[in-house]
């Protein structure tokens, strides 16, 4: 049974792992459209915990507040009522800014993961068709037509087999060739 060897060529790392890539852009592309809506929710609370700053009360406020609660009473008697409290702005604040930071840190990956997949050189070699035993003079027949690098170079790999059908195709789907 003949291998059956083919060099895909010198791509970027996101090239060859097409599917990593298409995660990298959906994580950049979710995170980008969260960070604006963030941002305003946490300006708009920042406006609203700025008007419940509390000062030093002097008399007429004094007056002026026991008039407003007989009348929130009264209202309350006739419906419903809407209080803001200082502590509730200030906590959610706190959660705008917790998500604004791990939005932030997406957004981190996102990028490292970007220049990762952009890195050049990775070469991409597949074979199927055969017993593993003769995968490495398959390999090697198609290393000498296609070198990586110069020659007498030294270099890396990584070579990833599967046997069940099932297995060869989630390989080759993950790096965007067929293997089945």
């Amino acid at each position: 049974m003949a291998v059956d060897t083919q060099f895909k060529g010198s791509l970027t790392l996101g090239a060859a792992v097409p599917t990593a890539l298409t995660a990298q852009a959906a994580i950049s592309a979710s995170a980008g459209l969260a960070l604006p809506e963030l941002t305003a929710q946490l300006e708009g609370l920042g406006q609203v915990s700025a008007a419940l700053a509390v000062g030093a009360p002097d008399l007429t406020a004094t007056i002026n507040a026991a008039l407003d609660t007989v009348a929130s009473l009264q209202a309350a008697i006739s419906g419903p009522t809407v209080t803001l409290q200082a502590s509730a702005v200030l906590d959610a604040i706190a959660e705008v800014q917790a998500s604004l930071g791990a939005l932030q840190a997406q957004l981190q990956l996102a990028a490292d993961l970007g220049v990762q997949l952009g890195s050049a050189g990775v070469h991409l070699y597949t074979a199927r068709g055969a017993p593993a035993s003769q995968l490495g003079d398959a390999l090697r027949s198609e290393l000498i037509a296609h070198p990586v690098g110069g020659s007498g170079d030294s270099v890396g790999a990584v070579l990833l087999a599967a046997k069940a059908p099932s297995t060869l195709v989630q390989l080759g789907s993950f790096f965007g060739v067929a293997l089945s």
